[in-house]
């Protein structure tokens, strides 16, 4: 079983890296009423607010990923 990983002593310390999420919002987003295309007439969409943390020369990788289909 993998060590459980104190989040707070890993951001605390300036000496490491990390990627911490700081908000998540949700909403729906309606479509206008003179939209004709198939589908839901609403769409779920997600922000998140990411805190990058000590990160300076390093490649950092940000997968989006978007589903939109019935």
């Amino acid at each position: 079983m993998a060590d459980d990983i104190d989040i707070t002593t890993e951001i605390s310390s300036p000496s490491k890296s990390s990627v911490e999420i700081v908000q998540s919002i949700d909403f729906q987003k309606f479509r206008y009423c003179d939209e004709k295309r198939p589908g839901i007439k609403y769409q779920e969409k997600d922000f998140i607010t990411l805190k990058l943390i000590n990160l300076e020369d390093r490649v950092v990788r940000v997968v989006i990923v978007c589903t939109d289909a019935e």
